[in-house]
């Protein structure tokens, strides 16, 4: 069913819907937003520190570029020191009649006051990039090539700098004269480190390999000890699981054996303890019916018999019961319709309305003394309670589907799981002569699991009962 207004999902939709459902699906999704966000995390701080040592590190050589021209203007005479001013130096130039002084620049001006430049004072003030410009149009810098403008571009874009640093410099040398330069920051020493989208598509790929990986490997023992929890509803006697990998999973493994050895156990001591008392029955029941045998009074005597034969009839199906517990019978590959061919030749022998209708031509595996246990019991609950019974029996993928129909009353759709229960009796749905003690059908439901098959009921319109074992088959005969 699909919301008003919403179309059909798409094969794709219901995979991811299946995807993220599932253990696996909700780790890799947490584990990749987690990866992903501390990855960006850390990228943010790495950039955060970058840009912070990469802004000391143009600080500190433009000092060393102030100091140098410092320590050239020392020895010079007036006249040099003036000509020096107006030609301008390494990394220097005149200062344009255009610049203008924007706000000082702490931190080189920290580093400008510490005593490197000596008697000479020097104040750095932020200015307008285009200051920084030649009459040329190319940088004020001490190699000015087209390389390393376009390195200082990147430079001033990977922090957040656009346009690039410009600084006027105001100095008074020893003499007190005056004079101002401008100068841009020097080109880094290497290309500045950028957020790749090549590194950063790496990156994300490996993030979600890893968390899909770790999803798959963190949910495997859970699918295990599913699968096993599934195998053990199906037989008591399936296959323990491996107590192997991580001290957690090895405990929950042993507590899962421990639990399903203790419930065949469990399963052994009750059908014991029921074939003992059924058994021990059988002994008082003979005397009283020989006792009953002496009743003078016909009427009397025929309503004693008769439920007599009730408890007699009730003790033999709980030996039943109790045999139709987990059996140690190996697993054998028989060819199905010779076995059913075989029943239906018994019953119709004994006078019994039962037919064989079709066959698979298949073989299947089963144990074959509990499968035909569990046949000979559906067709007496066919036979008792509708009269008649037909046996089928057909392939539908790798399943073979055996069908036992009847032509009684029917079983009404809201019973047709509970009447699998232990002594559950539908008079209102059945025969009424005949109700039986309800353990039939819990007997053939038993050796049905005990074959690794499952029995479904269905009723048809406008009559009948179909009760279907579902076989695993084993190719055809």
């Amino acid at each position: 069913m699909t919301e008003a207004g919403a179309g059909p999902r798409t094969g794709s939709q219901a995979w991811i819907e299946r995807f993220l459902g599932s253990m696996t699906g909700r780790l890799f999704v947490i584990l990749l937003f987690g990866t992903g966000l501390a990855a960006l995390a850390s990228l943010s701080i790495a950039d955060v520190r970058y840009r912070a040592d990469l802004m000391a590190f143009r600080a500190e050589r433009t000092t060393d570029r102030i100091e140098s021209y410092a320590s050239v203007l020392k020895g010079l005479d007036p006249t040099e020191a003036a000509d020096m001013a107006r030609t301008g130096a390494a990394g220097l130039q005149p200062r344009p009649a255009t610049a203008v002084r924007d706000k000082p620049d702490l931190e080189l001006n920290r580093r400008l006051s510490d005593g490197r430049l000596g008697e000479i004072r020097a104040i750095a003030w932020t200015t307008e990039s285009t200051a920084c410009r030649r009459n040329d149009g190319r940088d004020a810098r001490v190699v000015v090539d087209a390389s390393h403008e376009k390195a200082v571009q990147t430079e001033a874009q990977a922090l957040g700098l656009n346009p690039p640093a410009c600084w006027i410099i105001d100095f008074v040398d020893v003499r007190g004269a005056k004079f101002s330069m401008v100068t841009g920051a020097p080109p880094p020493a290497s290309r500045p480190r950028v957020l790749d989208p090549w590194f950063l598509g790496v990156e994300a790929l490996a993030l979600a390999l890893l968390s899909f990986f770790v999803a798959r490997f963190a949910s495997r023992p859970v699918r295990q000890m599913a699968t096993a929890a599934q195998a053990l509803g199906e037989s008591l006697d399936a296959p323990p699981m491996a107590e192997a990998g991580p001290t957690e999973v090895r405990q929950a493994a042993n507590a899962f054996n421990t639990m399903q050895t203790r419930l065949r156990q469990a399963m052994v001591d009750k059908a014991q303890v029921l074939a003992a008392v059924t058994h021990d029955l059988q002994t008082p029941l003979t005397r009283l019916r020989l006792r009953v045998e002496k009743v003078s009074d016909p009427e009397l005597k025929d309503r004693l018999l008769g439920d007599l034969a009730a408890t007699q009839a009730l003790v033999k199906e709980g030996l039943e019961l109790a045999r139709s517990e987990p059996s140690q019978e190996p697993f054998a590959r028989m060819a199905l319709d010779s076995l059913l061919r075989s029943i239906a030749d018994d019953e119709a022998d004994a006078g019994r309305p039962v037919v064989f209708t079709e066959g698979c031509d298949c073989d299947v595996m089963v144990r074959p003394r509990a499968l035909r246990r569990c046949v000979a019991n559906l067709i007496e609950n066919a036979v008792v309670h509708g009269g008649n019974a037909r046996i089928s029996a057909r392939v539908e993928g790798d399943k073979v589907l055996l069908d036992i129909e009847d032509d009684g009353p029917g079983i009404a759709d809201a019973d047709l799981e509970r009447v699998l229960e232990p002594f559950v009796r539908l008079e209102d749905s059945r025969s009424r002569e005949t109700g039986g003690s309800g353990l039939g059908l819990t007997i053939a439901g038993r050796l049905a699991r005990d074959n690794r098959a499952r029995l479904v009921l269905r009723s048809r319109k406008p009559r009948g009962l179909t009760a279907t074992l579902i076989l695993q088959g084993a190719g055809p005969a």
